[in-house]
């Protein structure tokens, strides 16, 4: 036979006995006998235990007022509140208890809630976090943005190359032709077709050479060759490059040396950055009534200034230091309609402070702007080739 002792305990249930009493009991079954336990309760002094125990003395009991009730068959039998008075409450929470005690509803609710001392806290993380969240987004935005704008340039240089190789490229083929057939009747004009030749054989060869130069500072493969002097020698070769080209564009380019003493530069790089300076001022300034560009070179302190000037449309306000830039090319009508590779003056910029100066740009106070070349000014004795790239 079986001798394990068996039992059975139901679940707690509630009985309201009268308005003021409520009986709670479980049947519980052990082998073959059936027991009824329970206890009876007090109905208000049930709703005074909750009140004092779980509300009184709470921060919420300062601004909310508490309601407890019990409920009969729908009808209430017994009341209590607690807390200030609430006659038009904007907040409201109604809750049953859960069984046995389903007889008792408890109501919560409040004219307004007061700000709590950590809400401030709080609201000051959750700015400080969308802050962070917001300056993350917008980095990203603006890495994304560069990324894009280079890639962009670096296919419109691709594309203002081949047209800047092909135009001298073509005139050179076109004289060449003209010579051949004998267009040239005198000696003077064939002179002349020569000259061009010559002058737009310079700037292809000047063309190639800037790419060439880019391309070498930004492997960081160009050695810079140090050497003292006061760029007489630089100037007067920048001036014999030019000046067929200066004269073809009807320029007239001035030149004014006031540098009574001698510091350290590189030749070749002083020369293609002034070429390169003035080959941006014909390019933009081939429209302008007045055709003249100066470059004056004089001391100030310890430093050498070289400015280049014309009397050209200018320069917008917003570009003065974004045109010094990889590839970069004002956005207007002048540029749309006057090709370039967009590496001239960011090839000037790298020459620059490579040899520890800098560049930057103004418009003048009448038509024109002036970039003007800030360099080192005194005798220092580098070694020579050192990598400055």
């Amino acid at each position: 036979a079986d001798d394990r002792l068996r039992a059975e305990v139901d679940p707690l249930q509630s009985v309201t006995i009268d308005d003021g009493q409520v009986f709670l009991f479980r049947r519980i079954v052990i082998g073959n006998q059936v027991y009824r336990q329970g206890l009876v309760i007090r109905v208000e002094g049930l709703l005074e235990q909750l009140k004092n125990t779980h509300f009184r003395g709470q921060p919420m009991a300062r601004f909310t007022s508490l309601t407890l009730t019990s409920v009969n068959g729908g009808r209430e039998t017994a009341r209590i509140r607690e807390g200030p008075q609430v006659a038009h409450p904007r907040f409201s929470l109604e809750r049953s208890f859960p069984r046995p005690f389903s007889f008792v509803r408890a109501t919560l609710a409040s004219e307004t809630i007061p700000r709590s001392p950590g809400r401030t806290t709080l609201n000051v993380m959750v700015a400080v976090l969308a802050a962070v969240i917001l300056l993350g987004l917008l980095a990203i935005y603006q890495s994304a943005r560069v990324v894009v704008d280079l890639s962009e340039r670096r296919s419109g240089f691709v594309s203002s190359v081949t047209h800047e190789l092909k135009t001298p490229l073509t005139n050179i083929r076109m004289y060449i032709e003209l010579l051949e057939h004998g267009i040239a009747s005198d000696p003077e004009r064939e002179m002349e077709y020569y000259r061009i030749l010559g002058s737009e054989s310079a700037r292809l060869s000047r063309l190639i050479n800037n790419v060439l130069e880019f391309s070498k500072l930004e492997r960081k493969q160009r050695r810079l060759d140090f050497r003292e002097g006061t760029l007489e020698e630089v100037l007067g070769e920048v001036r014999d490059s030019m000046q067929e080209r200066l004269r073809q564009e009807g320029f007239t380019l001035v030149v004014e040396n006031l540098l009574n003493r001698v510091f350290c530069y590189d030749r070749e790089v002083m020369v293609q950055v002034l070429i390169n300076l003035i080959e941006n001022s014909t390019k933009f300034g081939k429209d302008a009534p007045e055709r003249v560009i100066s470059v004056r070179v004089r001391p100030e302190g310890d430093r050498v200034l070289i400015r280049v000037s014309d009397t050209g449309p200018g320069i917008p306000r917003h570009a003065l230091k974004k045109i010094f830039e990889d590839f970069y090319r004002v956005d207007n009508d002048l540029t749309r309609t006057t090709k370039g590779a967009g590496i001239g003056l960011a090839l000037v910029k790298r020459f620059v402070e490579a040899m520890g100066g800098r560049v930057y740009a103004a418009n003048n106070e009448g038509p024109g702007c002036t970039i003007t070349v800030s360099l080192p000014g005194g005798t220092p004795s580098p070694s020579p080739g050192p990598d400055r790239g």
